[in-house]
C-alpha cells in the first residue's frame, strides 16, 4: 500500500521581481571637488550628468512600530513634478540567496503575482539582499511649491487617505491607518 504525501499549495504565484545593485562607494574615489560625481564615475555607469533634486519624508510612531513590522510609510518630491509621490513599502530579508523563500513569505502575506499594483525588487548590496514589495500612489500637490514637503498633519492625512489594504490591514485591521495617525516624521527612514 502506498501513502501519498501532500504538501500545501499556494493558491497564486509568487510576485516576479527585478534586481537593484546597491554599491558603496569611497565619495573621495567618486566625486569631484564639488561633490558631483567624476566623469569617470559617470562615463562606466552610463549616467547622466543632471540632478534631480527631491525631498523624502517617513513617517513612523516614535517606537519605530511601522519599521520593525518591516514597512515604511514614504512621501517624496522631486524638481519639477507636481505630485507628491507616497510609497508604501514591506521588506523582507533574503537568507542564505534564497530569493524564491523570501517571495514565498511575501506571498503567504498575500503580496503575490495576483498583486499587480505592487512591485517587487531584490536589494543586492555588499552584505545582505533584501526583499522590498512597494505600491506608489500620487497626491497632487496643491500649494506646495517646488521640492517642499507638507507638514506632519498634512503628510499623515495623505499617507492614510491613501493607505493601500495590504499595509492597512497588515496584521490586523487598520493597523496601517492606526499607526499612521500616532506617526511623527522621521528623516532617515
Amino acid at each position: 500500500m502506498a501513502a501519498i504525501v501532500g504538501f500545501p499549495t499556494q493558491s497564486e504565484p509568487n510576485i516576479i521581481p527585478d534586481y537593484e545593485v546597491r554599491l558603496l562607494l569611497n565619495p573621495t574615489a567618486v566625486l569631484g571637488p564639488e561633490h558631483e560625481l567624476t566623469s569617470t564615475v559617470l562615463s562606466a555607469f552610463h549616467i547622466a550628468p543632471t540632478v534631480t533634486r527631491m525631498n523624502v519624508q517617513f513617517l513612523d510612531k516614535g517606537s519605530k512600530e511601522i519599521y520593525l513590522a518591516g514597512w515604511s510609510a514614504r512621501i517624496r518630491k522631486a524638481e519639477n513634478e507636481n505630485d507628491f509621490e507616497l510609497t508604501y513599502k514591506k521588506r523582507y530579508p533574503i537568507v542564505g540567496g534564497d530569493v524564491d523563500a523570501a517571495l514565498t513569505v511575501a506571498n503567504n502575506d498575500g503580496l503575490n503575482a495576483r498583486s499587480t499594483k505592487y512591485k517587487a525588487q531584490v536589494e543586492r548590496g555588499y552584505q545582505k539582499q533584501t526583499l522590498s514589495i512597494s505600491r506608489k500612489k500620487t497626491v497632487t500637490d496643491t500649494g506646495v511649491s517646488r521640492i517642499d514637503l507638507p507638514d506632519i498633519t498634512n503628510s499623515r492625512k495623505m499617507l492614510i487617505d491613501e493607505a493601500p489594504d495590504k499595509f492597512d490591514n497588515f496584521g490586523s485591521n487598520k493597523w496601517g491607518t492606526d499607526t499612521d495617525c500616532t506617526s511623527r516624521y522621521s528623516p532617515d527612514g
